[in-house]
């Protein structure tokens, strides 16, 4: 007869597979649909996305933005997932948490300082390179975003 502490650990080897399994579908999801939403949204099938920074968001500043957002911060959200559900040791993930949290830090205060730099390097013209400053911001702090919520999420599952 198996015991409950057995029964235990198998549920919670399924419920991380399964969220493991999940997480994948959604990185390749995302990726498809993100791909699909701009050859259908964007002239050219989204030849502007693929030019460079800032070039979607003014061609179509509100799908251009839908688009960063889902293709920025959903697979980082589903990675981070992925990662945290695979570490089945709580302290050793509360570990690798505070490691990629400095790295984030670093991040977000980077990405200021360049947002603050561009904006006051290009101050006369600004609105020229305005999209171009968004979206190169939006990347980082999407990613960022995904990384905090995808291990909100995994310590709420597990």
């Amino acid at each position: 007869m198996k015991t409950l502490r057995h029964q235990n650990d198998s549920f919670l080897f399924i419920r991380r597979a399964l969220v493991i399994l999940l997480s994948l579908i959604g990185i390749i999801l995302v990726n498809q649909m993100t791909d699909s939403y701009l050859r259908i949204n964007f002239s050219n099938n989204g030849e502007a996305y693929w030019k460079g920074a800032g070039h979607l968001l003014n061609e179509n500043l509100p799908k251009g933005l839908f688009f960063i957002i889902s293709r920025q911060f959903l697979p980082p959200f589903f990675l981070f997932v992925i990662l945290f559900s695979m570490i089945v040791n709580d302290i050793a993930r509360k570990t690798l948490f505070k490691y990629i949290n400095v790295l984030a830090i670093v991040i977000l205060i980077l990405t200021s300082i360049f947002i603050l730099y561009k904006t006051v390097e290009t101050y006369p013209s600004v609105n020229d390179q305005l999209y171009k400053i968004i979206e190169m911001s939006l990347n980082w702090y999407l990613k960022v975003f995904g990384f905090y919520i995808g291990y909100l999420i995994t310590r709420i599952i597990f």
